[in-house]
């Protein structure tokens, strides 16, 4: 066996030793790592080389040459990649033309045979009829990175004044020196001047020498480990705070790279400096200890807390440090939460208010609902036989002219229970097209008809002609209340109610201002609220402005109020607009025709079962009247042609109209059914128009809606719901 194999053998083991060793420091930075591949590289060349050694793999020995060949190149590029790092160099054009030398010539040696011309035979370490050219040339970029590596070593030698540091520095500068020359005696000298073959031998036994002294190097001064100081210096350095070191005069000594950015200041400026001209004088705290400090640079502001030495009789105790903590951060984020919990608490206190607004109106609805459907029935009757008295007077009658009062004033009861259930519920509204207008002067009419001679009510409409998309009696409900409320606000000392119309946007505005007492501030915010009133106990409800509200948000409109103690009130209300020409559906009159069918009336009132009969059978029906719905099942049961129309009322005890109705029409699939309540809901229409009913009315009922309903059922196609 040769025993020049031993060489590459104990170059490999020390390098893989020195290479573990580096690794297991951790230190992930430039220079660790520029180490750890040059070492890693040269140990690589290594293991290609031992493999030229063994004898089983004769007649590879070309293949493994041209594997070798290149990590052979790179150890020179990558010891001065080292020696840049280790001297916090950049690259400059020295550095990238030998890195495009050894580029090319390992390009060379990858895609052609000229560097590996002659080498017939290659066993065991010999070989034979090697051509010394090509060595030559890829030599040259190999000793340039080399050679250049140590003459930076050597220059930033004398800069060290660590002697561990120093004396790795001197080891690794005669380690180099040493095989750079044995690479370049071996490789260009003796093969150009020299008939000597033994290529491989030589080289290896010249990387040894290197291999040892970086062992030496390494091991012995701790060279690439960390120190002590060298983990001070880094956190002192990386530390996200400044840092600024002063002495005894106050002048400063050192600072970090946290507090030369900060200031936008290099290390050579700061020093020396007097601690005032770099961080001027802040509000200290307290303590007399921190404060903090606004810089701005290049338009940006920045905000620094600044921990400064104390104070002894307003001198400074020199020979201390200073510690400066970038807050902007910090600042903005409690800025944006504070303002997150305000946000926050407000919109609490508007879901605590609107939780309580609900509960309210449900006490309303409770309240409301419970009255509603016997309050109903009672103006049901009461319009009912005013209807049929007025009827049975000639039109010369004086007493007509009462009973006509009598049904208006029935009507309009009837549309005040429906504005109070609007106020807890969403009830469907029945809009048309209204003349703003025309709407205002009505109702501006009849205030001004019931108001004192110190009260003046100004109109001012403007030329544009404004129309909305309203339900009529809804408006009216609005106008009235606020109006009333404004003409009790001057009633003492007189006034003047200003009613103006304006096209904003695309809203109609109605300005409704008073010149009387004015609402407190901090009772404007409650005046929506159901029952809260600032009147006498006897003049008001509180519930006008919660329907008042209710309605404008049913028509898709807004209220504003606005007012100063003694200065009177203002309320716009804004609702969309509408052009008069638009083909909008209005509700038009209706027109009383009778007939001869046969219909059954269900409620468990007789009062208004009497009402009802007394509308229907002079307009020609036959009219059949029951109180209790089981008996009119029965009725139907034993002959389900003897009617052609229904009208059930919807609470009856121990049945529902709608159930009713379910039952009804399981028998008579096709006969018509009219649901009414004088507490009529939304799913109670939806439910009824699900099982198949052909309408559901609201009580009481004018003659004139319920004969022109019951006529369009029985000519128009029977059934309303289902088919």
């Amino acid at each position: 066996m040769n025993l020049f194999v031993l060489l590459p053998l104990l170059s490999f083991v020390v390098l893989v030793f020195v290479w573990s060793f580096v690794f297991g420091q951790r230190r992930n930075d430039p220079v660790n790592n520029a180490y750890l591949i040059f070492t890693g590289i040269g140990a690589t060349w290594l293991t290609l080389e031992l493999l030229l050694y063994v004898p089983g793999l004769s007649g590879y020995e070309h293949l493994l040459l041209h594997a070798v060949i290149p990590f052979w190149m790179m150890t020179g590029f990558l010891f001065l990649n080292f020696t840049y790092k280790l001297t916090d160099r950049k690259p400059d054009l020295i550095y990238w033309l030998i890195l495009a030398g050894t580029t090319m010539g390992i390009g060379v040696d990858l895609f052609t045979d000229y560097i590996l011309a002659g080498h017939t035979s290659h066993y065991w370490g010999v070989a034979d009829g090697r051509n010394p050219i090509p060595h030559t040339l890829i030599c040259i970029p190999n000793a340039a990175g080399g050679a250049l590596g140590l003459l930076l070593i050597l220059l930033d030698h004398g800069k060290i004044d660590d002697g561990d540091r120093k004396a790795a520095y001197q080891s690794i500068l005669l380690g180099g020196s040493l095989t750079l020359t044995a690479m370049v005696t071996m490789n260009i000298i003796i093969p150009n001047f020299f008939e000597i073959d033994d290529f491989p031998r030589y080289g290896s036994s010249a990387l040894v020498v290197f291999a040892l002294i970086i062992y030496r190097a390494t091991i012995k001064y701790r060279f690439m480990t960390i120190t002590v100081d060298q983990v001070a210096e880094e956190l002192f350095e990386d530390m996200r705070d400044g840092v600024v070191l002063i002495d005894g005069q106050g002048a400063i000594t050192r600072t970090n790279s946290a507090i030369r950015s900060m200031f936008g200041m290099g290390p050579h400026h700061v020093v020396g400096m007097n601690l005032d001209e770099l961080i001027p004088r802040v509000d200290p705290a307290a303590d007399g200890g921190d404060g903090r400090l606004k810089v701005d640079r290049s338009g940006i502001s920045r905000i620094y807390s600044v921990s400064r030495p104390n104070k002894t009789h307003g001198e400074l105790v020199h020979g201390k440090i200073l510690i400066v903590r970038d807050e902007t951060e910090e600042i903005e984020a409690q800025e944006i939460l504070k303002k997150d919990r305000d946000d926050l608490e407000v919109m609490v206190l508007r879901r605590t208010e609107e939780s309580l607004q609900a509960q309210r109106m449900e006490a309303i609805g409770l309240l409301t609902g419970g009255v509603a459907h016997d309050f109903n029935n009672l103006l049901t009757a009461i319009m009912g036989f005013a209807t049929a008295a007025r009827d049975d007077l000639t039109e010369s009658d004086p007493i007509r002219e009462d009973m006509e009062e009598v049904v208006v004033a029935t009507k309009r009861a009837r549309d005040i229970i429906g504005q109070m259930i609007s106020i807890s519920s969403t009830t469907k509204i029945e809009p048309r097209q209204v003349a703003i207008p025309d709407l205002l002067d009505e109702v501006l009419n009849l205030l001004e008809a019931s108001t004192s001679e110190s009260i003046k009510i100004q109109r001012d409409y403007g030329n544009e002609e404004m129309y909305v998309m309203a339900d009529i009696t809804g408006l009216h409900q609005v106008i009235m209340n606020i109006g009333t409320n404004a003409l009790h606000a001057m009633e003492e000392s007189g006034g003047t109610l200003s009613v103006g119309l304006a096209r904003v946007d695309s809203n109609v505005c109605i300005t409704m201002a008073d010149t009387g007492e004015g609402i407190a501030k901090n009772t404007l915010d409650q005046i929506f609220v159901p029952f809260f009133t600032t009147r006498q106990s006897k003049k008001g409800s509180g519930l006008g402005l919660a329907m008042v509200l209710n309605i404008i948000q049913q028509h898709r409109g807004t209220i504003e109020a606005t007012s100063e103690e003694g200065k009177g009130a203002t309320f716009k209300i804004y609702l969309p607009w509408i052009d008069k020409n638009d083909n909008v559906s209005e509700s038009g009159g209706f027109s009383i025709i009778g007939g001869s069918e046969r219909i059954l009336l269900l409620d468990d009132k007789e009062q208004v079962l009497r009402v009802e009969k007394r509308m229907l059978e002079p307009l020609g029906y036959r009219v059949t009247a029951f109180s209790e719905p089981q008996r009119a099942i029965e009725t139907i049961r034993e002959n389900k042609r003897s009617f052609d129309l229904v009208v059930t009322d919807l609470s009856m005890p121990g049945m529902s109209g709608i159930e009713f109705g379910e039952q009804v029409l399981e028998m008579c699939p096709d006969l018509p059914i009219i649901l009414v309540s004088g507490n009529l809901r939304e799913d109670d229409k939806a439910r009824a128009h699900e099982l198949g009913f052909g309408a559901a009315l609201s009580k009481p009922l004018p003659k004139a809606v319920l004969a022109s309903k019951i006529r369009a059922l029985l000519e128009g196609g029977k059934r309303g719901g289902k088919p």
